[in-house]
């Protein structure tokens, strides 16, 4: 009896651990912001609290009960259990650079890539896709390898990939197949898909000794990832008979048969019928190599994220970076994966990388335990993101604007809008570009590159020198800074890193007034003064756990004021329903701009060009002081005229 109650009590604490008891919800439609959220504070923004056991408790007491089962219509429900698989997978995917076409040596070739260059970032698993099994146009054929993959060994490979420390995982879609290699007595033949084959209907007794015959070679061999593709099709057909609990019977023995330490992901489409079956799922369509590529897994993730996290991983298909994908793509593709915390498998030839691409993946890795806040499915584009994340004594907002036009484009953000004080001073720092870009307050211009992404690190300005960002993780270290202690004039930290990796520490040095007094710390490190902020870049000795410490001190010379001009040249053109404003590139030192529309604060921006929403038929005049990086404005003001002639 005593084991028993330690076993349960054991469980409980695990998945109080792994899985937060209550989360902010969203549930009105229709905003212009997607939250997510990694601790976040979400007051001014959440409606009510998700409990785990599908209840949203909204103010003053009011309860929705089974608010997934019955408001979102997910039948089969079941809270994701994180026992053996406590935060999403990520790791390598052979299809969308070799197709079927994979042979043993690509698979080495990568795997030997990753060896050496991400096995530190917690990248888990290496893939084979397609390719592996004999197949012919509309067939499958399961219980025969292809002649390399024969010659080589399967079970060989899985132990080389083991060997180098990464788990082996296999791509297969059982359910559609040709009935000639099964050795069925009984089954009733579907019509064929484009890609399956003939999809099978099996009654009992003949389907699980023919699922037996082909996991039975999977477990052998030691797989330990299974992407089981082909569900929606096999749904349809059950669905007309039905009978689709036989199919989640069928999922069962699948997933029993293989074990719990095994990870099923389902394929393609959305299968919600495998719910507290699958550890994760496939939440959309195939992607491509380009921008729309990247499309496709934007539109799914907002379609499907009310699932990740909450009934099991979602997975909107591989991250590419590789030409001719743009960088600019690039690093959007890497910000959805890197701020949702989804499954992320990578699907480059990796060795043809450059290693500013590779830089993408590494600020991303390995996915972070993120939940949704948006509880509903979304169908249309949302281009502002907003990531709040809270550790021990910090917090910060990642705000992502996704530009897809083909040309610069960008708006601006009222900080009321998620959840910050229209009163307060925040800084912005620009986290891929590195970059301190300075004081603001009320709402300031977020933009981006055509078909790409501009990310930024919200933090409240303190009166002491803050830690405004790292560049670790786009996460901003959450689970790399294992303790963080706040001293008047510095910090005492434990830092998760990576030996003889580069990552940086910023600060703010709050006007200018602090200087470093002191760094202690085991590895080698590098201090970058920008005046008014501080990059501080460390080289770990070791893996693991790093002692760092930094102090300040006040300073005794503060630097001469800059003197600060207003814009003194400007274009004003109508587009859509904004005005587009130009300003001329100033050659005076210059943080931003603060505007003024018709005499009110409007907001600041850092960029040049800029749009101002206006209602048509009203006539507008703005002002533009230049603001310096501390928030000091210019004395005088340029001002611009705007209305209907």
């Amino acid at each position: 009896m005593r084991k028993i109650e330690f076993i349960l009590l054991f469980f409980s604490f695990f998945l109080y651990f792994f899985y937060p008891q209550k989360l902010p919800a969203v549930l009105k439609r229709g905003g212009d912001v997607f939250f997510l959220n990694c601790r976040g504070n979400f007051n001014g923004v959440a409606e009510g609290l998700y409990m785990i056991k599908d209840d949203v408790l909204l103010e003053k007491g009011k309860r929705i009960n089974n608010y997934y089962k019955n408001d979102l219509g997910i039948r089969f429900f079941s809270p994701i259990d994180k026992r053996y698989f406590p935060s999403p997978p990520s790791g390598w995917c052979s299809w969308y650079y070799y197709t079927a076409s994979i042979t043993p040596c690509d698979i080495l070739e990568n795997l030997n890539w990753f060896s050496k260059n991400l096995k530190g970032y917690g990248l888990k698993y290496i893939q084979i896709d397609c390719g592996w099994q004999c197949c012919r146009e509309k067939s499958r054929n399961w219980f025969e390898l292809k002649p390399d993959f024969k010659k080589f060994g399967m079970g060989r490979l899985c132990k080389a990939i083991r060997r180098k420390g990464f788990l082996p995982g296999i791509w297969i879609s059982p359910f559609g197949t040709d009935v000639k290699y099964g050795n069925f007595k009984n089954y009733i033949s579907l019509s064929p898909s484009s890609w399956l084959g003939k999809c099978l209907y099996l009654p009992v007794d003949e389907k699980y000794v023919y699922l037996k015959q082909i996991f039975s070679k999977i477990k052998r061999w030691g797989f330990k990832y299974v992407k089981l593709d082909g569900e929606p099709e096999a749904i349809k057909e059950y669905k007309k008979r039905k009978s689709l609990r036989k199919f989640r019977r069928m999922l069962s023995f699948i997933k029993k048969f293989m074990g719990n330490d095994v990870f099923l992901l389902g394929c393609w489409g959305t299968p919600i019928e495998g719910i507290g079956i699958f550890n994760g799922s496939r939440i959309g369509k195939d992607v491509r190599c380009g921008f729309n590529g990247f499309q496709i897994a934007f539109r799914s993730t907002l379609r499907w994220y009310f699932l990740h996290n909450i009934v099991w991983y979602s997975d909107p298909d591989v991250l590419m970076v590789r030409p001719p994908i743009s960088y600019e793509t690039a690093m959007a593709w890497a910000t959805l994966l890197g701020m949702t915390g989804e499954v992320l498998m990578l699907s480059d030839k990796m060795v043809e990388l450059s290693k500013k691409r590779v830089e993408l993946i590494k600020k991303i890795l390995p996915p972070q335990n993120i939940y949704p806040v948006n509880l509903y499915p979304i169908n249309r584009d949302i281009p502002i993101w907003d990531l709040k994340i809270k550790n021990s004594i910090l917090s910060y907002d990642v705000v992502a604007y996704f530009n897809f036009s083909e040309e610069l484009k960008g708006k601006f953000l009222d900080f009321s809008k998620i959840g910050l004080s229209s009163e307060r001073k925040y800084h912005i720092f620009d986290f891929w570009h590195e970059e301190y870009l300075g004081i603001v307050k009320k709402r300031f211009y977020i933009d981006a590159p055509p078909e790409g992404v501009g990310v930024f690190v919200i933090s409240e300005v303190r009166d002491t020198p803050s830690l405004i960002a790292t560049s670790r993780h786009i996460v901003q270290s959450v689970e790399d800074i294992k303790e963080i202690v706040k001293r008047e004039n510095g910090f005492k930290m434990k830092l998760n890193l990576i030996k003889g990796e580069r990552d940086s520490l910023f600060f703010s040095y709050h006007m200018g007034e602090w200087e470093v007094a002191s760094i202690k710390f085991s590895g080698k490190y590098e201090i970058v003064d920008h005046g008014r902020w501080l990059e501080v870049i460390l080289l770990a000795a070791k893996n693991g756990i790093n002692d760092f410490q930094i102090k300040f001190k006040k300073k005794r010379d503060l630097r001469k004021k800059i003197k600060l001009f207003p814009p003194i040249r400007f274009k004003v053109k109508k587009v859509e329903k904004d005005y587009l404003i130009k300003l001329e590139t100033p050659y005076y030192p210059v943080a931003g701009y603060l505007i003024y529309l018709d005499g009110k604060i409007f907001g600041y921006t850092f960029s040049n060009e800029f749009r101002i929403p206006t209602k048509t038929g009203k006539n507008h005049t703005l002002s533009i002081r230049s603001f310096w990086y501390d928030g000091r404005l210019s004395n005088r003001s340029l001002k611009i005229f705007m209305g209907e002639k």
